[in-house]
C-alpha cells in the first residue's frame, strides 16, 4: 500500500490555510515534526491519526491516502460526464451534476474550475450575482494551485471580475500574466525537434490547426465589429476567411470542427449578400452553410483525424466540443434564420417570400433534430 500521509497532511494544511506552527501547537508537538512528516522523513504516531483526521475534518483513510485511488476514479467519472453533457448541450444537467461533485470534492482543483463555470454561466446573471464566491474560488486557485491549465482560466475569470467592477487597468494587468500566443506548448514543440524529425511535422500541423482556429474567430470579429467597412468589404472579408479555411484544411477534405466555422461563415456571408440586395447569392450561401452544418452534425462522438495536407493526421476529438444547445447544428441555424426572418425590420424582409428562401426551410427541415 502506498501511504501518502505526508503529502496529504501538507495538502490539507495548505487548503485550510494554516502554518506548520499552528498545526503543531494544536497537536502539542514541534513544527519541525510537522515538517518531517510533510517531507516524508517520518510518520505520525498511530495515536496522532485520529486527532489529525478530526482537525482536518477527514477520515483516517483519507488522511492516509488509502482511498485516494477510489476518489480519483469518482472524480474522473464526474469530469467525463460533465464533458459529455457539455458536448450534447445538456447544460442544466451538467451544472446540477458539478454542484454535487463540488459538494463531494470541494478541494479538487479540476472540480472547482468547472464549478466556477457553473456559477458564471449556470443561471441568469450568474456572474454578477455570484461575483464574491467566484472571486474567492479564483483567489484560492491562484494562491495554491500550481496546475497551469487550471490557473489560466482562473486568471481570465479573475480579470473579468475586475472588469465588472470597473477597474479596467487591473483587469488588463491580470491578462498580461498569461503567456503570449506563440508560447503555447504545441507551438514550442513545433520548433523543438530538428528538421526531418517526424515529431516536428506532427507538432507543426497541430500548431497550425490551433493557430487557424483562433485566427478565424479574430478575423471574423474584425468584420463584425468594424462599422466603417462597406458592405462590399465585409463580403470580401468573409470570402477571404472561407478561402483561408479551405486552403489550410483542403477542398472537400474532412476538416473536423472547421465544418462548424464554415457553417457560420457562409451564413454571415449570405446575410451580407442579402443586405447588399444580391438575394440569390445570399440564399445560395445560406444553403452552403446549412450543408456544412449537416457535415458537422455527422461527425461521430470520439476521435477522428483531419485530412488536409497542412493539418493531416491532427486529432479532432468531438467530445471536447462544448455545445450551447441540445439541438443539432442544422436546427440551431434554421431557428436563428427563422427568428431573424420574423423580426421587425429584418434583413430577410425582402427575401422571406422569395421561392428559394422558402425552399431553404423545406430542404433542410428534415435534417433538423431536437437532440444531437
Amino acid at each position: 500500500m502506498n501511504i501518502k500521509i505526508g503529502e496529504n497532511i501538507k495538502r490539507l494544511r495548505v487548503n485550510k490555510n494554516i502554518t506548520q506552527e499552528k498545526l503543531a501547537n494544536h497537536l502539542q508537538i514541534t513544527y519541525q515534526t510537522i515538517s518531517k512528516w510533510e517531507r516524508d522523513e517520518g510518520y505520525p504516531d498511530i495515536t496522532m491519526l485520529i486527532p489529525l483526521a478530526n482537525y482536518f475534518d477527514v477520515t483516517v483513510d483519507e488522511l492516509l491516502g488509502t482511498d485516494a485511488a477510489k476518489n480519483e476514479v469518482k472524480i474522473q467519472e464526474y469530469i467525463n460526464e460533465y464533458d459529455r453533457l457539455s458536448n450534447i448541450g445538456y447544460n442544466d444537467e451538467k451544472y446540477e451534476m458539478i454542484t454535487k461533485a463540488y459538494q463531494e470534492f470541494p478541494h479538487d482543483w479540476r472540480i472547482i474550475s468547472k464549478y466556477i463555470d457553473k456559477l458564471t454561466y449556470g443561471e441568469k446573471d450568474g456572474f454578477k450575482s455570484n461575483l464574491d464566491e467566484i472571486q474567492k474560488l479564483c483567489e484560492d486557485i491562484l494562491d495554491r494551485c500550481n496546475i497551469d491549465s487550471i490557473r489560466y482560466p482562473a486568471l481570465n475569470t479573475f480579470s473579468s471580475i475586475y472588469q465588472e467592477k470597473g477597474d479596467e487597468p487591473k483587469a488588463l494587468e491580470i491578462l498580461d500574466k498569461l503567456p503570449h500566443i506563440f508560447h503555447t506548448s504545441t507551438n514550442l514543440k513545433a520548433f523543438f525537434y530538428n528538421w526531418g524529425d517526424e515529431r516536428r511535422l506532427k507538432y507543426t500541423r497541430e500548431a497550425i490547426n490551433e493557430f487557424i482556429e483562433q485566427s478565424i474567430v479574430l478575423l471574423r470579429n474584425v468584420i463584425l465589429d468594424d462599422n466603417s467597412l462597406s458592405m462590399q468589404e465585409k463580403i470580401k472579408g468573409f470570402q477571404d476567411i472561407i478561402d483561408i479555411v479551405k486552403l489550410v484544411y483542403g477542398e472537400d477534405k474532412y476538416c473536423g470542427f472547421m465544418n462548424y466555422h464554415l457553417t457560420e461563415l457562409y451564413i454571415w456571408l449570405g446575410n451580407r449578400y442579402i443586405q447588399n440586395n444580391e438575394y440569390e447569392k445570399g440564399i445560395e450561401c445560406l444553403s452552403t452553410g446549412l450543408d456544412y452544418a449537416i457535415k458537422d452534425d455527422a461527425i461521430p462522438y470520439g476521435v477522428t483525424k483531419l485530412e488536409g495536407i497542412f493539418v493531416k493526421g491532427v486529432i479532432f476529438d468531438r467530445k471536447n466540443v462544448y455545445a450551447g444547445l441540445k439541438c443539432n447544428g442544422v436546427k440551431r441555424e434554421l431557428d436563428y434564420i427563422r427568428e431573424w426572418r420574423d423580426t421587425e425590420n429584418s434583413i430577410y424582409a425582402d427575401v422571406k417570400n422569395h421561392p428559394k428562401f422558402i425552399e431553404l426551410f423545406e430542404k433542410y427541415e428534415p435534417y433538423a433534430k431536437e437532440c444531437k
